[in-house]
């Protein structure tokens, strides 16, 4: 059984780190870019909270199921995902998600889990 395109309602774009740039001098890190945008159904998992030098950090958990292709069969945890829970941004101006695993769901899907550090 595969997943139902009823239950795929948000928008995600997955993000991938290009080539280190070399400028003469020093090579520098390259730059993440789209390789593309894919509907998704969103399962949130549970916040933490962490104390680390006197602050309180949140993070939040999702994972991210997907319909598998060529580009979501390809991702790893050294992409990242654009995604905005509350849907007020564009995906070039959502909230970065630090994508933590990918593995395969069902028949035909990827669930990428991924973490919104706050």
């Amino acid at each position: 059984m595969g997943i139902k395109a009823g239950k795929l309602r948000d928008r995600i774009r997955i993000e991938r780190m290009g080539p280190p740039v070399d400028d003469g001098y020093t090579e520098k890190p390259g730059t993440f870019a789209p390789i593309g945008d894919r509907w998704t159904e969103v399962n949130y998992g549970k916040g933490s909270e962490r104390r680390e030098a006197a602050q309180v950090r949140a993070s939040m958990t999702a994972t991210f199921r997907v319909r598998r292709c060529r580009m979501t069969a390809s991702i790893t945890p050294a992409d990242r995902l654009r995604f905005d829970p509350s849907r007020v941004s564009t995906l070039d101006a959502a909230p970065v998600w630090e994508i933590t695993s990918a593995v395969p769901a069902e028949a035909d899907g990827i669930d990428v889990t991924a973490v919104r550090a706050g």
